[in-house]
C-alpha cells in the first residue's frame, strides 16, 4: 500500500483529539469522528502526568494485595456483581499477564513511553505548554511514621523510571500541615512528574490546534470501522466515510469495533470516581496529592478541587455505584479536606486491557491501525502516543511491536467489517 493521504481518527477522548492533531500537522487529510461530548474519561481525570508509573499492574504484587484492597475490605478494587460475564475472562487473562517475565518486559517498555511523555507534551503545545503543564512533582502522603516506612520501603523495591523522590521537605511539610487534618503523617517528594492545570481546558486546546490544523471534525459515533482495499467507517446514521487509513482510538468502545474488524482488544472497562469540591485558601504552589493509604489523588483546578479515585472493573453502561462517591467524600472528610460547600459527583471508565499495556499498532496493508487501552496513563501518554501513530501511517516508523494486540490472539486479515452497532445510550469517548 502507497504512503496514506487521508486518515480516520475514531475517537474523542485526549488520545484520539492528540492523535489527529499530530496526523493533520504531519500534511495527511484528517477527519476526526468524535461525538460531543464535554465530560470524556479524559476530561475526569486526576491531572496527573504519571512519569513514575512504569510498572504494569498486572503484576504478582497486585495479584497478592488484591484480596486486602476490596471495597469490601475498605479498599479502593470493586468488580461489579452484574457484569461478572465481562471482568472474569479479562481477569483470568490478567492472571497470566502477571507472570514475573511479562511484568519485567512491560515495565521495561512503559519507561520507553513515559520517559518522553511530558517532553511530547511540550511538542505538541509548543508555547501553550507553561500555561497548561506544570512539571512541580507531586507528594505522597501516609499516614503516620509506620505507614511512611513501609511505603518508602515499597517505593525503594519499585521501579519508577526516570523520576527521583526523598523525603518531603519542611516546607512541604509545613504546607500538609495547614491542609490536612493529621496528627501524624509522613511524606516523600517525586521530582519528574508533572500536571495538567486543567484536563477540560487541555482537551478544548488540543481540538482548536486540530481545528486550526484542518482537521474535519465529525460530531458521530462509529459503528464500524473497515480495512483492507477499502478502508472506512460507517457512522451510526449509516453514513459510510473513506479514507486511505482508519484509526481507532475510541476507548473502552474500541473493542467492539476492532473485534468486528479481525483485532482481537479485551479491553475492560475500569471505571473511576471523582468529587469536586471548595476548598478556599488551598497554596497554588501545593502540587497533587497522593492519600496512600486511602488510594485517593487529590488535585487544584483553578479555584476548585478534585478527588479521584477507585478501580471498579465492569461493563461502561453499567449504572454509578453511588457507595463508592460517599466512601471517597467521607475519606476526605476525614482528612480534613471536605467541610461542606458544593460538591459535584462523577464516573468514568478507564479502557484497561488485561497486561496494563496500551495497544498501539496495526497493519499497513489493511490500512486499520489503533491506538487503545491506555488504563492510568491516558493522559500522561497521550501526546506520545500520538507522535508514535503519526511516524506510523506515515510509514516514518514501524509499528512497536511490544504493544501490537497479536499478543492477545490472532488478527484475522479481512477486508470488511461486520457493523456493531452501539447499545442505546452509549457513546464513545
Amino acid at each position: 500500500m502507497s504512503k496514506p493521504r487521508s486518515v480516520i481518527v475514531v475517537g474523542g477522548g485526549i488520545v484520539g483529539s492528540c492523535a489527529a492533531l499530530a496526523i493533520a500537522r504531519a500534511g495527511l487529510g484528517v477527519r476526526h469522528v468524535a461525538p460531543d461530548d464535554p465530560e470524556p474519561a479524559s476530561w475526569g481525570n486526576a491531572g496527573h502526568l504519571a512519569t513514575e508509573h512504569v510498572e504494569p499492574l498486572a503484576s504478582l504484587k497486585l495479584v497478592r494485595a488484591l484480596p486486602r484492597r476490596l471495597f469490601s475490605r475498605g479498599g479502593p478494587v470493586a468488580f461489579v456483581p452484574r457484569d461478572v460475564a465481562a471482568w472474569l475472562p479479562w481477569s483470568l487473562r490478567l492472571l497470566t499477564a502477571s507472570a514475573p517475565g511479562r511484568f519485567r518486559a512491560g515495565t521495561a517498555a512503559l519507561a520507553t513511553l513515559t520517559a518522553d511523555a511530558i517532553p511530547a507534551w511540550r511538542r505538541l503545545l509548543g508555547p501553550d505548554a507553561d500555561a497548561l503543564i506544570r512539571e512541580q512533582g507531586h507528594l505522597v502522603v501516609w499516614e503516620g511514621r509506620d505507614a511512611q516506612q513501609r511505603g518508602m520501603a515499597a517505593l525503594a523495591r519499585s521501579a519508577t523510571g526516570a523520576t527521583t523522590y526523598a523525603p518531603a521537605g519542611a516546607r512541604d511539610r509545613a504546607a500538609l500541615a495547614t491542609q490536612l487534618r493529621l496528627t501524624a503523617f509522613g511524606a516523600a517528594r517525586f521530582t519528574g512528574t508533572g500536571q495538567v492545570t486543567d484536563p477540560g481546558l487541555l482537551l478544548r486546546r488540543v481540538r482548536r490546534f486540530a481545528d486550526e490544523a484542518g482537521v474535519e471534525r465529525i460530531a458521530r459515533h462509529a459503528r464500524s470501522v473497515q480495512g483492507g482495499a477499502r478502508p472506512g467507517v460507517v457512522l451510526d446514521d449509516g453514513t459510510r466515510i473513506a479514507a486511505d487509513a482508519v484509526l481507532v482510538a475510541a476507548g473502552v468502545w474500541s473493542a467492539p469495533l476492532l473485534r468486528a474488524a479481525g483485532i482481537p482488544a479485551p479491553l475492560i472497562a475500569e471505571r473511576g470516581y471523582h468529587v469536586g469540591f471548595d476548598r478556599p485558601g488551598w497554596p497554588m504552589d501545593l502540587p497533587p496529592l497522593v492519600l496512600d493509604d486511602r488510594a485517593v489523588v487529590v488535585t487544584r483546578f483553578g479555584d476548585r478541587m478534585r478527588a479521584t479515585s477507585f478501580v471498579e472493573f465492569g461493563r461502561p453502561q453499567t449504572p454509578p455505584d453511588p457507595r463508592k462517591w460517599d466512601r471517597l467524600e467521607h475519606h476526605l472528610r476525614e482528612v480534613g479536606l471536605l467541610d461542606g460547600g458544593c460538591v459535584t459527583r462523577w464516573m468514568g471508565c478507564r479502557p484497561t486491557l488485561p497486561d496494563y499495556l496500551p495497544g498501539i499498532g496495526g497493519n499497513e496493508v489493511a490500512g486499520l491501525y489503533y491506538a487503545v487501552g491506555h488504563a492510568h496513563l491516558g493522559l500522561t501518554l497521550a501526546a506520545r502516543t500520538g507522535e508514535i501513530v503519526r511516524d506510523m501511517i506515515a510509514g516514518q516508523a514501524p509499528p512497536p511491536p511490544m504493544f501490537a494486540l497479536a499478543r492477545f490472539g490472532a488478527i484475522r486479515r479481512s477486508n470488511t467489517a461486520a457493523e456493531h452497532p452501539l447499545p442505546a445510550g452509549d457513546s464513545q469517548q
